[in-house]
């Protein structure tokens, strides 16, 4: 597969993820990753994309980070599995950070 990005993990083994979504959040980017084999059931790594020099790299957020991230997240794992938690939704995770606005034209949220 051309789309996966290659990892290593801490014990130094290497880890093919690819990126199934992807968000902006406090002025960063950010990347939902999975192994080919979870993308459907979980497994799902959060990390933070940098880019320097026109190199695109990855860093992973630190404890305080993915607090402020959980919310957000939590929203954005509902939406892509067709749930949504608010009860007027059906837009699939098109609103932005601070959810008052829709980026998506095709959305039929009545209220966000």
């Amino acid at each position: 597969m051309d789309d996966l990005l290659y990892f290593q993990d801490d014990a130094g083994n290497e880890i093919a993820l690819m990126m199934i979504n992807n968000f902006a959040f406090g002025g960063k980017e950010y990347a939902l990753l999975a192994t080919p084999d979870d993308a459907e059931d979980g497994g799902i790594y959060v990390m933070r994309m940098e880019e320097a020099n026109g190199e695109l790299s990855f860093a992973m957020p630190d404890d305080d980070e993915m607090e402020a991230l959980t919310p957000t997240l939590t929203e954005i794992l509902e939406h892509m599995s067709g749930g949504c938690p608010h009860d007027c939704c059906s837009c699939h995770g098109c609103h932005d950070e601070e959810d008052t606005e829709c980026r998506d034209d095709h959305c039929s949220c009545c209220e966000h």
